[in-house]
């Protein structure tokens, strides 16, 4: 049973996801990070999490299976999920994949840095702002 305050990473690169939980664990971030390693296993995760919602939801776009804009899209269709954040994390910087992300309702959209540092404040920086909505109890 997952347990809030958490985030939902989708992610399908084991070193992407050893990065991000590296990165939120040495800036102090006290959210638990759980993984799906596709878009099919967090709708999964999604539609099974009863009154657990996430904090938020950090998607990869280049997913197998469920790639992040049909994931996206699925959310964004369910009444439950109409509030909850939707972070875009990609290495993508291409305009479409950015418009696209938006028109389907995602939160925000954020370039995968270059460096271990930048990752980390990045991250840092996003879970201040997710814990400053106080949206879960």
């Amino acid at each position: 049973m997952l347990k809030a305050p958490y985030i939902l990473l989708a992610e399908d690169s084991d070193d992407d996801t050893f990065f991000a939980r590296r990165c939120f664990a040495a800036s102090g971030v006290t959210f638990d990070l759980q993984r799906c390693v596709d878009g099919r296993q967090l709708v999964s995760t999604l539609q099974n999490c009863g009154s657990a919602l996430p904090r938020a939801v950090i998607l990869d776009l280049k997913m197998p299976l469920m790639d992040g804009f049909e994931t996206l899209q699925w959310i964004r269709q369910q009444p439950a999920f109409q509030k909850l954040p939707v972070v875009v994390l990609s290495s993508s910087g291409l305009p479409q994949d950015m418009n696209r992300a938006r028109e389907l309702g995602a939160t925000e959209y954020l370039l995968k840095p270059h460096t271990l540092a930048d990752l980390e404040k990045m991250l840092k920086k996003l879970a201040d702002r997710l814990e400053a909505l106080d949206l879960i109890t």
